[in-house]
């Protein structure tokens, strides 16, 4: 079974893809480094509603810093980490 045999259209599953669900909802996600600027792997046709951020601390222990991730329009977000040590950040959006 795949996602298209369930009618929710084409879909690229990567490490940076999407998958558009039931209801017009399009669910993206995706890797880039940390305190930079980001590109959906597909505009949003409309917008996008939220997107979360997880540090990959490359084996480090947490050291509190506060991930997060913030929307700039439907093609592109920001990533960023209260540290500077070239980690990658883990992220998920959806919209529609």
């Amino acid at each position: 079974m795949t996602p298209q045999n369930l009618g929710f259209g084409e879909s690229l599953l990567s490490e940076n893809g999407f998958q558009p669900l039931p209801g017009g909802f399009l669910m993206q996600w995706g890797v880039v480094n940390e305190n930079n600027t980001g590109t959906f792997p597909i505009p949003f046709p409309n917008k996008c509603f939220v997107i979360n951020a997880t540090l990959c601390q490359n084996g480090a222990p947490w050291d509190g810093s506060v991930t997060s991730a913030y929307i700039l329009d439907n093609r592109q977000f920001k990533a960023a980490c209260g540290q500077l040590t070239g980690n990658l950040i883990y992220w998920t959006a959806i919209g529609y």
